[in-house]
């Protein structure tokens, strides 16, 4: 399946990169700092979550060394 899905990204980036048009886009300035905060909001969402979890992550792992 794997295969399948990195196959067709390769044949779509092929794609479009053999045919490329002008965008005719505008970024203004405040588009980086939207990007910005998406990051910035991702990256405490992932912080959240493994603050959230990480005791759970920690006890699977001690579980399958004690199992050794």
């Amino acid at each position: 399946m794997l295969q399948r899905i990195a196959l067709f990204t390769a044949l779509c980036i092929t794609f479009f990169g053999a045919f490329p048009q002008n965008a005719h886009a505008y970024l203004d300035p405040g588009a980086a700092s939207f990007i910005l905060q998406g990051l910035a909001a991702a990256l405490v969402a992932i912080g959240g979550a493994w603050y959230a979890f990480k005791a759970k992550i920690k006890n699977f792992f001690a579980k399958r060394t004690e199992d050794k």
